[in-house]
C-alpha cells in the first residue's frame, strides 16, 4: 500500500480545471447526442406515418379497382389483362428460371441482330 500511496499525489489545481472542463464538454456532447436522437426519432415517426398513409391510399385504390366492373372480353380484346400476363410470366420464371434466361438471351440476340442489320454490320 505504501507504493500506491507514493504514486497517488493530490491533483494540482490545473489538473482539476482540465478534468472539470472535460466533464463539461462530455455533458454538452451527451445533450447534443440526445437532441440528435430525438430529431431522428421524430423524423422516423413522420416517415412511418407518411408510409402508412400511402399504403392506406394504395389499398383503397386496389379495393376500388376490384369492385369496379370489368369490361367484357371481346374477340378484338386480349384474353388476359396485363397484370395476369405478368403474373403468369413471373410464375413461369420462378418455376423454370433456366428457360426464362434462355428466352431472354434469345430476345437480346434478336434485338442486337436487328440493330446490327440497320447499321450495316454483319456477324
Amino acid at each position: 500500500m505504501s507504493a500506491e500511496a507514493a504514486t497517488e499525489q493530490p491533483l494540482s489545481e490545473d489538473a482539476r480545471d482540465v478534468i472539470v472542463a472535460l466533464l463539461g464538454q462530455q455533458e454538452a456532447l451527451l445533450a447534443e447526442l440526445r437532441w440528435a436522437y430525438d430529431q431522428l426519432e421524430r423524423t422516423q415517426e413522420a416517415d412511418i406515418a407518411e408510409l402508412r398513409s400511402r399504403v392506406a391510399k394504395l389499398e383503397h385504390r386496389v379495393a376500388a379497382r376490384r369492385q369496379a366492373p370489368t369490361p367484357p372480353v371481346t374477340g378484338s380484346s386480349p384474353d388476359e389483362s396485363p397484370a395476369s400476363r405478368m403474373r403468369r410470366r413471373l410464375e413461369s420464371a420462378v418455376q423454370d428460371p433456366e428457360r426464362t434466361v434462355r428466352a431472354a438471351s434469345r430476345r437480346v440476340r434478336r434485338q442486337v441482330g436487328k440493330v446490327a442489320r440497320r447499321a450495316g454490320i454483319s456477324r
